[in-house]
């Protein structure tokens, strides 16, 4: 089995495609995973990524990182491509698997896993699940809003996030993130509930999403006290790294360096998941 994996980001920006398995006659299996990327060709080999485009950072969101690291965490090998396919259902990442299509990260992995039974939850008891189940959840329904919040409507951090984002960037793409990307997601804030609120109230609430994240890891290598990774510690890591590796220097800086022990389990899961490279791709 292998599968070629298009991975990259930004949620309004662009469209993603990670194309297209050739599996062994044996197993019968087709794989195409598509995820949001930029229409410009972006190209992986084993050694690294090169990209072509206007993207600085590698990947702006964490979604593709979650699924990135599940398959390098199963060794299932795959190769990232980028392309221009979009998903019916209008949500990505998505793949297809024997001609179906399954959206959303979690669903992806719950999809591979039944599949080719690669369990990074196997022998977990029923109150770990409860317990990584429960941090996934706060981390993409609070800290992930509290994140875009500090990098698209505070105006410090927008300011950071746009040339940590894209790099040098023309008048032209420049009025496209400030007169259409940029209000999308301010709309989304809004609707969502974060971008209604005051930024001291976002910094207190992330100061405690990570208060109880680093708490609950504590000293233990994996978030569960496992002897490897589990689901939650690929979740927790994508959030985190996005957090603390994307290069944008947000209110939400001071309050993170609080928690020493948070970008420690990065480091710790860049290492397992990149042994070979100097540093995992830039989220």
């Amino acid at each position: 089995m292998h599968i070629i994996a298009a991975l990259l980001r930004p949620a309004s920006a662009e469209k993603l495609c990670i194309l297209a398995s050739r599996m062994t006659p044996a197993i019968h299996n087709n794989v195409s995973c598509h995820f949001r990327v930029t229409p410009h060709v972006i190209c992986a080999s084993q050694s690294g990524i090169t990209r072509s485009g206007w993207y600085a950072c590698d990947y702006p969101t964490t979604v593709v990182v979650q699924v990135e690291a599940y398959l390098r965490l199963t060794g299932i090998p795959f190769t990232v491509k980028f392309g221009t396919t979009v998903g019916r259902y209008g949500k990505l990442p998505f793949i297809e698997l024997n001609g179906e299509q399954h959206a959303d990260s979690s669903t992806i992995v719950e999809v591979l896993t039944e599949k080719f039974g690669h369990d990074l939850n196997k022998g977990l008891s029923m109150e770990q699940r409860a317990v990584g189940h429960s941090f996934q959840r706060m981390i993409e329904e609070s800290l992930y809003w509290h994140i875009v919040y500090s990098r698209w409507q505070d105006e410090a951090g927008f300011a950071s996030a746009v040339p940590a984002y894209f790099g040098q960037i023309g008048f032209v793409m420049h009025k496209y993130v400030d007169y259409l990307m940029r209000p999308t997601l301010v709309k989304e804030l809004h609707g969502q509930g974060t971008g209604r609120l005051p930024p001291d109230v976002v910094l207190d609430r992330c100061g405690k999403d990570l208060a109880a994240i680093s708490t609950y890891l504590g000293d233990k290598p994996f978030f569960l006290g496992t002897a490897g990774p589990t689901y939650a510690d690929v979740c927790i890591f994508a959030m985190l790294d996005w957090l603390f590796n994307s290069g944008v220097t947000t209110m939400l800086d001071a309050k993170a360096a609080e928690f020493m022990n948070l970008p420690a389990f990065v480091q710790r899961m860049n290492g397992l998941l990149y042994p070979s490279e100097e540093h995992a791709p830039s989220t």
